[in-house]
This record gives C-alpha cells, structure tokens and sequence, in this order.
C-alpha cells in the first residue's frame, strides 16, 4: 500500500525564497517604536487675517458681509473681535471712519465687491479729508478669474488710488499677516488715513501654516502712529509752545486737531 503526499516547490534558483519576519523584529529589545510626525495645524489665510488683527488690538468691525469674503467672516464668529453687521457699505465705512477718529486707532470696515465697494466709497473719502486711520478690506474676485470680465469683476486700484493711503491685494497666502501689518502701518504713519486691502475669494480659502507666518503687530517694527510724528507735532505741544512766545506762525493741516489749535494764535498763519 503506497500514501501519495503533496510535495513541496522547491525554490527557484533564480527567486528566493520568501522570509517572514516575526512582528517587531529588527527593533532593539526595549526600545519603543519612533514617533510619528504631527502634521502641522493649518488655517486658512481668513482665519489669519483676523488673527493678524487681533494681535493689533482690533477689538471691533462693521461689516456688510458677502460671499467674497466668507472664511474671514468665519474667523471673526470664532474671535473677540465684535462684529457689527451693518445694511449699507457707506454705513460701514462711515462707523469705522467715526470709530477710527474717536480712538485714534484704524477703524475697520468689510464690504464685498464691485456694489458694495462702490457704497464704502463715500465713508473712504471722508477719512481721507480727516486724516482718520482707517482699513477698508474689499473682498474680491477669484485670483484665478481676473482679467475675464467674471462677475463684478472691478479694478480695485483705480478705484480708490486717489483717495487712499495705499491700495494693496492680498495675491499669495502666506501673506496674509504681512499685508495686514502694513494696512495699520500705513494707516497711522506720517500723516493717518485710509487704506484699502482686496482679497480675492480663492486666495482666503487656502491653508498655511500659521507658525510659519505669524501675525506682525506694527509696534514690532519700532513705530506706532504717535511714534510717527515729529517732535513737538502733536496738537498739546505746538499749543503749549505757541503760549510761550509772542510772535507765532502756525502752518497746520490736519482735520480737527488743526481746527482745535486755530483759535492758539491771534492771527493763525502770519508772523
């Protein structure tokens, strides 16, 4: 009586034979495993920008809220920053150009685009005549659709040229905290007022990472609006200095403060 049994493959000369390896081998005994990388915590370059202007010390904003601009409206439901939603663009402007004037810090407004920028335009115009500190922030077009005449498509800098400080475009997302910095640097240096910032839809929605771009408040770069002025400028000082002679020549500009300091001299502008 004979048993047939099932042979076994041989291996190929050419192809060894398959090694299995038991679990944890070529691991040192009592070492525990690597670590594995945490993936960095990304935010979206709206989601920076308010973060940017909290560490500003913003702590309010009148907004016209529009689809062009949603991630940053995100960001300010999740922030401190108190966010008044208001019916009209010129509304908005007209309450942060007043909040600007009274705390001598930027107001800050929100509009979307095209209509709603074209609204704000008359509250610009006022901080511009009264040297208010102010940030217009104008949501935009997809970065990716300008040029082709996409819906409420606007040329943001001829726009508001004339009558801003500076007219920016937030064109990459890891600027976001930079163009932020230099909106309230440019708004309370030398002689204060508004600056307009545009930020295109597509641009907001993009993810960085924050500790990479971290917010830049502007007294890190040395200067503040008072820090700006010259020696003696501010309106108490050229008052008191104006007292104690008895021939002046005020050469002044400047909305109210220099209205305020007309009636310091007897004769405002003569020798």
């Amino acid at each position: 009586m004979t048993t047939e049994t099932e042979a076994t493959p041989a291996a190929s000369p050419t192809q060894p034979a398959a090694v299995v390896h038991p679990a944890g081998a070529g691991r040192q005994p009592g070492r525990p495993p690597a670590p594995q990388a945490t993936p960095p915590a990304l935010k979206s370059a709206g989601h920076v920008i308010v973060d940017s202007l909290v560490a500003h010390g913003v702590h309010r904003t009148f907004v016209v809220p529009g689809e062009s601009f949603l991630d940053v409206l995100d960001g300010l439901h999740s922030s401190s920053i108190e966010t008044i939603v208001c019916r009209h663009e010129g509304g908005a402007a007209y309450m942060a150009e007043a909040d600007g004037k009274m705390n001598q810090r930027p107001g800050i407004a929100m509009v979307t685009r095209g209509p709603g920028a074209a609204n704000a335009h008359v509250g610009l115009h006022t901080a511009w005549q009264d040297s208010t500190p102010m940030l217009l922030f104008v949501g935009l077009i997809p970065f990716a659709h300008r040029d082709r005449e996409a819906f409420q498509e606007f040329d943001i800098k001829a726009w508001f040229d004339t009558g801003a400080k500076r007219v920016m475009v937030l064109d990459h997302a890891e600027r976001a905290s930079e163009i932020v910095a230099e909106a309230m640097f440019a708004a309370m240096s030398g002689r204060p007022g508004p600056v307009v910032v545009g930020l295109p839809e597509d641009i907001l929605r993009q993810q960085i990472d924050p500790a990479l771009h971290p917010a830049i408040p502007v007294a890190a770069g040395g200067m503040s609006r008072t820090d700006a002025a010259a020696p003696g400028s501010r309106p108490g000082g050229v008052q008191q200095a104006a007292l104690r002679h008895r021939r002046q020549r005020l050469d002044a500009g400047g909305g109210r403060p220099a209205h305020r300091l007309a009636g310091t001299a007897s004769h405002p502008g003569r020798g």
